[in-house]
């Protein structure tokens, strides 16, 4: 497995957090801000522990990282537990699904990880939380092709890890907190939106462990366009943010099981 995929299969994290700290990386508390992101869990001894991030995507469907569900039976979780609360904390609301797919691909080509996964949730369970609007096919490579991405700022949501680079060694403090933030567009590639997270250089933000699978929006004259899913970066999430693309045909695919696409 790339080691700069941002796993919690070598840190499971407990919801047992630091006093609060500023942000994924240089964001906010997104409070209500993003009602459709959520976080899921595993139970290991009875205490909910923190897998990744993820998004809403119709009233059944939860979309995350592949990385994140790919190994979940192997391992002994026959259950998941997504909760949308802003704060996580182990008296949360959990909404409990024993059906989750990991893109069939997953891990069989690194030119293209196919780093999706998606959880069923019951009918029902998510009543009141309207779902994030996906990418049209194609949508950023149109855009890029118009230079509408040069300069254009991404949105982060996560409950991911808070870095901090000031002092040696680099940390990163959890506060179990949906965060928001911002990056600056980077690149593009067939499969992978590239984000520069490096806030000394730009001032904003990025995403770090805990926030993969989470979404990265587009704003829109619309709304918010959800463009693409967290899966990886460098190891201190201090300089590149890589995410895999719902835009393309590969994921679509996919998806396209689950729910009707725009």
């Amino acid at each position: 497995m790339n080691k700069k995929l941002y796993a919690l299969l070598l840190i499971l994290l407990m919801f047992v957090f630091a006093s609060p700290v500023m942000a994924i990386s240089n964001g906010e508390p997104d409070e209500d801000g993003h009602p459709n992101v959520g976080a899921f869990a595993i139970k290991r001894d009875g205490v909910y522990v923190l897998r990744c991030t993820g998004t809403l995507i119709s009233p059944t469907v939860f979309l995350t990282a592949g990385h994140c569900t790919a190994f979940l039976r192997a391992s002994g979780s026959n259950e998941v537990y997504v909760t949308f609360d802003s704060q996580l904390t182990q008296a949360g609301n959990f909404i409990v699904s024993s059906e989750f797919y990991t893109h069939p691909n997953f891990g069989h080509d690194w030119g293209n990880h196919y780093d999706l996964g998606v959880i069923i949730l019951p009918e029902g369970s998510t009543e009141g939380i309207t779902p994030a609007t996906l990418a049209e096919e194609g949508l950023l490579d149109t855009l890029a092709a118009k230079g509408g991405l040069h300069g254009q700022d991404i949105i982060n949501v996560g409950y991911g890890g808070v870095p901090d680079w000031k002092q040696a060694p680099p940390s990163i403090s959890f506060d179990g907190i949906r965060r928001v933030s911002t990056s600056l567009f980077m690149g593009l590639t067939k499969s992978w939106l590239k984000l520069l997270m490096n806030n000394d250089a730009t001032d904003e933000g990025g995403t770090c462990y805990g926030d993969s699978g989470g979404p990265h929006f587009l704003q829109t004259n619309d709304g918010e366009i959800l463009i693409a899913t967290t899966s990886g970066g460098d190891h201190v999430c201090r300089a590149v943010n890589d995410n895999y693309r719902l835009d393309i045909p590969e994921a679509r695919q996919f998806l396209s099981e689950f729910l009707i696409l725009p």
